[in-house]
């Protein structure tokens, strides 16, 4: 989903091309020019990209910073974190308190609901934590950044009754 505004339409225009297709779950920099690109099904792949500078990841931090209402200097205040208006979390530090001058990261909120299958559940282990969901066990679900810890916690929470109060 592209921003409304064409001006910030055309400012994120670089970037987006990369983050706009629904099966993108995150796409990072570490150097200007090369993008790593991870898609559900497909992994994770490097892609080049010319158009994408030092100077142009400067240019859109600085105007999502001026539209969210945060200072982004590339010498005063290099990290900026915010929202993308499709809700995709923006991080970008540059400068020299990164090794390669830039460490950009965009994590995609693309809808997805997977099936249980999808999301590398067995129907034995489905039945288990669903089971254990049912007796009210405590549960404590860990893992990497992007191992599908929130995609697994809200699939067991469509299997709790709708009366059920659940604190978290």
């Amino acid at each position: 989903m592209l921003h409304p505004n064409p001006l910030f339409r055309q400012i994120l225009s670089p970037l987006s091309v990369h983050y706009d297709d629904p099966a993108t779950v995150e796409i990072r920099m570490s150097r200007p020019g090369e993008v790593v690109t991870e898609r559900r099904g497909e992994g994770k792949r490097i892609v080049e990209d010319k158009r994408l500078s030092l100077a142009v990841i400067e240019s859109i931090s600085r105007s999502l910073g001026n539209a969210n209402g945060l200072a982004f200097d590339a010498d005063e205040s290099p990290k900026l974190s915010c929202i993308l208006p499709e809700s995709h979390r923006f991080e970008c530090l540059v400068g020299p308190s990164v090794r390669t001058g830039l460490s950009l990261a965009i994590r995609c909120k693309h809808p997805f609901t997977p099936a249980w299958e999808q999301a590398g559940v067995s129907p034995a282990v489905r039945e288990y934590l669903t089971e254990m969901i049912r007796a009210e066990a405590n549960m404590i679900i860990a893992g990497a950044t992007n191992t599908g810890k929130t995609t697994l916690l809200n699939m067991l929470l469509e299997t709790i009754d709708a009366n059920r109060r659940v604190v978290a």
